[in-house]
C-alpha cells in the first residue's frame, strides 16, 4: 500500500465497521434532515438531496447490504463520494474516525466477510486490532459492472 491508500473515513453501517479511501470522500453531512423521498425507486434509495444547486441520490447503505437496522432512529449522516465526476450519497449509522497519514497500524486482512454485503467490499483492514470492511465505491454505484 503506498501512502494515499493510508488515509481512510471510518464508520459504521447498522453496527458494521467500514471505511472508505479518504480520496473518494468529498465530504461528510452530518443532520441531514433535508433528505427528499423519490417514489417508485429501489428501497436502498433514501432520496435526493440539493448540494448547493447539484441533486445528489441518497443510498442507505444499510438496507443496500440487507443488514438489519441496530436503532429505533434513522440516523441522517450522509458521506458524499465522487465517483467519475457524479456525485452520491451514502447514509451511515455514524462516523467513527477520520485516519490520516502514513501509519503503521494499518494493515490490510486476510479475513473477508462472508455475508451478502460482500460483493461490495475490496478488502479487510485491520486497524488498531479492529477489523474495517472498506468499501469499494464502484461495486455500491454500479454494481452490475463490477
Amino acid at each position: 500500500m503506498n501512502e494515499i491508500d493510508k488515509n481512510y473515513v471510518l464508520f459504521k453501517v447498522n453496527g458494521l465497521n467500514c471505511a472508505l479511501n479518504n480520496i473518494d470522500v468529498q465530504e461528510i453531512i452530518r443532520n441531514s434532515k433535508s433528505i427528499t423521498p423519490v417514489k417508485r425507486a429501489p428501497s436502498y434509495v433514501s432520496g435526493v438531496i440539493n448540494l448547493r444547486g447539484s441533486i445528489v441520490t441518497i443510498l442507505d447503505l444499510g438496507k443496500l447490504f440487507g443488514l438489519p437496522e441496530k436503532d429505533h432512529s434513522k440516523s441522517n449522516t450522509v458521506i458524499i463520494v465522487n465517483f467519475e465526476n457524479d456525485i452520491f450519497g451514502f447514509q451511515i449509522s455514524e462516523v467513527i474516525d477520520i485516519v490520516s497519514g502514513y501509519s503503521s497500524h494499518i494493515e490490510q486482512s486476510c479475513v473477508l466477510p462472508q455475508d451478502a454485503y460482500k460483493e461490495f467490499v475490496d478488502t479487510t483492514l485491520s486497524i488498531d486490532g479492529i477489523l474495517y470492511s472498506r468499501i469499494s465505491v464502484e461495486a455500491v454505484i454500479c454494481p452490475q459492472a463490477v
